[in-house]
């Protein structure tokens, strides 16, 4: 036998079946073999030889009431066609694909379109190189929240339309050097829903900090930098100044030459604690800056105010007097919170401190727009450490430079 397309297809009364002694070796083509048999909770393929099947097409499309099928046995290396392969089994909430050899598939189109319920699958190790079209791929798995993309090879593919569509739960993408959206397609990447508070709607790499201003803006820009995306969490920053900050601050007189009521009102001191000898290069995060009485913690973040009468925009900058340690270099990412009522602006992604001065934050703001005080968070901030500083305890000292008008 080298056929067996929709051999079981439409047997919606079906609700298990064993083939575990069948001789598939000569068989080539299994598309459709159990398409909409929508009763079948199990199946057993074990000891299958797949080596010869060119052909998966939409071979468990529809089965929706399998939950999980083991099918890490299977030899996939002369498939060509995975078209709808899972698609709308919508009950498969695990599925173990990673030691499939995907090399000579061609089509991977909708192949887990509809698979609702999967919330992971690894795919690390597929090779996508000779694949021409992922239209569809993981539309509608609504449950999947992440995704290791980074072996995807993208060079030969021209059809990436409805890519995610509906993966509305998908937070996080890893990508690899070698992938690319395809010019003229969407994706379909969904947007990031901010209703419940919980995130700023954009992507965030963890490797750099580079910011995409929504999903869209991600599949259009996204240029084969490799590393993680994930969505950008809503971190909550105090709208004023402590009271009591620790360590204390001196209060900055206003300048009459700037106008009244545009001040720095406070600013994070940075503490990196301590840390253990390495002869590896180290990234250490500071810890947070800590609220008026002692006991709980806050975002390092600086506050300015604005309530001039006459309100032109002002610019602030951040230099570093001297290195912390030889070679090392401070590492932040400047937000802003949701209400943002001054219309302040932050650079994309991170700024690391230098002598000269780094841009922080800037607003444009005039005389119709609100006034009074916004914090601007300083982001995670890093530390990075060559292996070969010295022991011993080290200061340095931050500059901020508030000045009137536009950037």
């Amino acid at each position: 036998m080298t056929n067996m397309t929709g051999m079981f297809s439409d047997a919606r009364s079906l609700s298990s079946i064993d083939l575990s002694g069948w001789d598939t070796s000569s068989v080539t083509n299994m598309q459709t073999m159990f398409q909409n048999a929508i009763s079948l909770s199990s199946i057993d393929l074990s000891g299958w030889d797949t080596s010869s099947v060119t052909s998966m097409s939409g071979m468990f499309r529809g089965v929706s009431s399998l939950s999980s099928i083991d099918l890490s046995g299977f030899d996939t290396s002369r498939v060509t066609n995975m078209t709808g392969m899972f698609q709308s089994t919508s009950s498969l909430s695990s599925i173990d694909l990673s030691g499939w050899d995907t090399s000579s598939v061609t089509s991977m189109s909708f192949v887990f379109d509809g698979a609702s319920n999967l919330s992971s699958i690894d795919l690390s190790g597929w090779d996508t190189s000779s694949v021409t079209s992922m239209s569809g791929m993981f539309q509608s798995a609504s449950s999947l929240s992440s995704l290791d993309l980074s072996s995807f090879d993208t060079s030969y593919v021209m059809n990436m339309s409805s890519m995610f569509r509906h993966a509305r739960s998908l937070s996080e993408l890893k990508l690899g050097s070698d992938f690319r959206v395809v010019d003229g397609t969407s994706a379909d990447l969904p947007a990031i829903s901010t209703a419940s508070g919980e995130y700023t709607g954009r992507w965030r790499s963890l490797e750099d900090n580079t910011i995409f201003a929504s999903s869209a803006a991600f599949m259009g820009e996204y240029s084969g930098e490799a590393g993680t995306y994930v969505w950008e969490n809503l971190r909550a920053i105090p709208p004023v100044n402590p009271s009591d900050p620790l360590p204390p601050i001196d209060t900055e007189e206003q300048n009459p030459e700037r106008g009244d009521g545009l001040a720095i009102r406070y600013a994070s001191g940075l503490d990196f604690g301590s840390f253990e000898y390495s002869t590896q290069t180290q990234e250490v995060l500071a810890q947070p800056d800590r609220e008026n009485d002692g006991g709980g913690t806050m975002e390092n973040m600086i506050a300015i105010e604005d309530t001039r009468t006459i309100r032109d925009g002002w610019v602030l900058t951040v230099a570093q007097s001297d290195p912390l340690m030889t070679g090392a270099v401070i590492q932040m990412n400047p937000y802003v919170d949701s209400e943002n009522v001054l219309g302040v602006s932050t650079p994309s992604g991170m700024i690391e401190l230098n002598e000269d001065g780094q841009l922080f934050a800037w607003s444009e703001n005039s005389a119709e727009s609100q006034s009074g005080v916004i914090s601007i968070g300083y982001g995670d901030v890093h530390l990075v450490v060559s292996g070969t500083i010295a022991l011993g305890q080290y200061e340095t000292t931050l500059t901020w430079n508030l000045v009137n008008g536009p950037q």
